[in-house]
């Protein structure tokens, strides 16, 4: 899920993401994923991606901004955590 945001492109997962719910949760919030309950629903996303490349474009950035910001509150958590050592 981190490596598309990285790269600002658009993410698609499918019905299996328990090892990640909270992640999906916060893109899908974003508008920065497509989630795929089947095989139909995946055709469906990746049809719309290819077609419409400023919807491709928009989820991308999101998807980028939401890992910046992501990474950003980590970032001041640990020198919190570390200050008070």
């Amino acid at each position: 899920l981190l490596e598309p945001a990285a790269w600002s492109l658009p993410i698609i997962v499918g019905p299996y993401y328990h090892h990640n719910t909270a992640t999906v949760t916060e893109l899908r919030a974003h508008e920065a994923l497509c989630l795929a309950q089947s095989s139909s629903e995946l055709f469906h996303s990746l049809n719309m991606l290819l077609r419409d490349t400023q919807q491709s474009q928009k989820m991308g950035t999101k998807a980028h901004r939401w890992l910046r910001s992501t990474a950003k509150h980590t970032q001041e958590s640990t020198r919190q955590l570390i200050a008070s050592l």
